[in-house]
């Protein structure tokens, strides 16, 4: 994959057909047995599949579902065909590859209204079914003027309806913006110019997109709930 050196599914099916040396695999006969490095190596990259996979299991689109299939089949061909030489080296290279992954993918996740509906799901439920709050105490301090009088947090009605319409716009949302989540599960992760590109462009096409604009405003009706039930 570009930019992250990552291995394409096709290119993982290549390799265990091939005859490969170090890292990648043992000798190619059958007869033979993994080393204690082999073997070591393989761990190593069973651990590294055991901690990325709930990102991998993430499908909205600023999680790049894409790019992390590749990466797991990377990682999963490793992990039962490694030899030990060089071992180190690669799951270093892996692990950076990763890292420059979920350094993108956060970038991108004010622009995922699913993902900003997963975050704000259950609270928002819960305070839809919840009875009206109350407005904060008015806060007098001694030779001050007398404070504005606190506004009372949105009704659970309202909250109510912004759910509703966060969770039908999401992916409407995500279909106006396809083509921007495309350029960005495909990009040079290494190409700065590249990526200021595809979040301007990405950003572009959320703000032409009537979907994005309805969750917008859903989700500050639900975080402005939220923030003064908590605060």
């Amino acid at each position: 994959m570009p930019g992250t050196r990552l291995l394409s599914a096709t290119l993982v099916a290549a390799l265990a057909l091939a005859t490969l040396t170090g890292c990648g695999g043992d000798s190619g006969k059958k007869s033979d047995k993994p080393t204690k490095a082999a073997l070591a190596c393989r761990a190593k990259w069973k651990h590294l599949g055991e901690d990325i996979a709930p990102q991998v299991d993430l499908t909205q689109p600023s999680a790049l579902p894409g790019r992390w299939n590749t990466v797991a089949a990377t990682v999963d061909y490793y992990s039962t065909s490694a030899a030990g030489k060089g071992c180190g080296d690669q799951i270093d290279e892996q692990q950076q590859a990763i890292t420059a992954l979920k350094a993108w993918s956060a970038q991108l996740t004010g622009y995922d209204m699913e993902a900003q509906l997963a975050l704000v799901r259950d609270d928002a439920t819960a305070y839809a079914a919840g009875p009206w709050p109350a407005a904060p105490p008015t806060v007098r301090k001694k030779h001050k003027k007398k404070q504005p009088k606190p506004v009372r947090p949105p009704k659970p009605a309202l909250v109510a309806a912004a759910l509703k319409t966060l969770t039908s716009q999401a992916p409407v949302a995500t279909q106006q913006q396809s083509a921007g989540w495309e350029q960005a599960s495909v990009i040079d992760l290494g190409n700065t110019a590249a990526t200021t590109k595809a979040k301007k462009d990405l950003a572009f096409l959320s703000s032409e997109s009537s979907g994005w604009r309805a969750c917008q405003a859903a989700l500050a009706t639900i975080k402005a709930a939220l923030a003064a039930k908590t605060g």
